[in-house]
């Protein structure tokens, strides 16, 4: 999206952002073990200690659910999968219908009589059609705000908003407020309406365009994770069975601290230069 606003060669401006990746897996790795160690210590506090790894190993399926997991087509299985998601990266066609064609081969792969297929299509209808609701929700949602103008006129609104004497900072200011834009504006509002803009003003201060285009990427990509209006957030908690209310209220701060440690160690290697 950046490169495409900015009429920019992909590759070229993806290089510079090699670095941020190997620091961004850095500090999500610090992360990472900091929280690990404090999930120990309030287990140990309220359990008085860690509870024995055989403890947390699932039991064994039962004979039912042995046979409907069928161990002797895992092979099979494995190669359907690298097959649909070789189709899926090649963009031959939508995603929609690369899924679609996958879930019709795994049901004629693993189970032959038309009673076993349906079996299985009614033990997980019910996730499915909530899944599909939630999102056809949040994308008639999206649709409203684009389509009446209203995201247009919050991405306006926020740069107006600001002092002249942060113009030449716009960009690391809205990097900055990354996070908290990504729960109010879609991707596409915030590359394609509020980047536009932010651009233009920072040019006329003396910032490369693609400096206001990293900050601002740097600044957000963490918050794919915790707003509401990605499909694949909803997907992923509709599996592990969580709540978007109580993931942002427990992730929010916590991408909102990774997202500014990031940035500000690509300000220090110079990959956004301050002006």
């Amino acid at each position: 999206r950046v490169a495409s606003v900015l009429g920019a060669d992909v590759g070229e401006l993806y290089k510079p952002l090699l670095t941020v990746q190997i620091i961004g897996v850095v500090f999500i790795l610090v992360l990472s073990l900091f929280l690990g160690v404090r999930e120990k210590r309030r287990i140990v506090r309220e359990l008085g200690a860690l509870p024995a790894v055989a403890d947390l190993i699932k039991p064994a399926l039962c004979g039912r659910k042995q046979k409907l997991a069928r161990p002797k087509l895992f092979w099979w299985n494995v190669l359907l999968f690298l097959a649909a998601m070789s189709l899926l990266f090649s963009g031959i066609f939508p995603p929609g219908y690369v899924f679609m064609l996958a879930a019709t081969a795994a049901l004629l792969l693993n189970y032959r009589s038309p009673q076993e297929q349906m079996e299985r299509i009614y033990a997980h209808a019910g996730g499915a059609v909530m899944m599909a609701s939630i999102i056809l929700a949040a994308g008639t949602f999206l649709g409203i705000l684009k389509g009446a103008g209203m995201l247009d006129a919050i991405s306006k609104d926020l740069v107006h908003i600001l002092p002249d004497a942060l113009l030449p900072y716009l960009h690391i200011a809205i990097g900055v407020l990354g996070i908290p834009l990504e729960l109010v504006l879609s991707t596409d509002a915030y590359y394609f309406g509020l980047f536009p803009i932010v651009e233009q003003i920072t040019s006329q201060a003396g910032v490369a365009p693609e400096a206001a285009g990293y900050a601002m990427l740097i600044g957000s990509i963490v918050g794919t994770f915790v707003t509401p209006l990605s499909p694949a957030l909803w997907m992923g908690l509709g599996l592990a069975k969580l709540s978007m209310g109580k993931h942002i209220r427990y992730s929010f701060f916590w991408a909102w601290g990774l997202s500014l440690a990031i940035l500000v160690s690509s300000i220090a290697a110079g990959i956004v230069p301050l002006p």
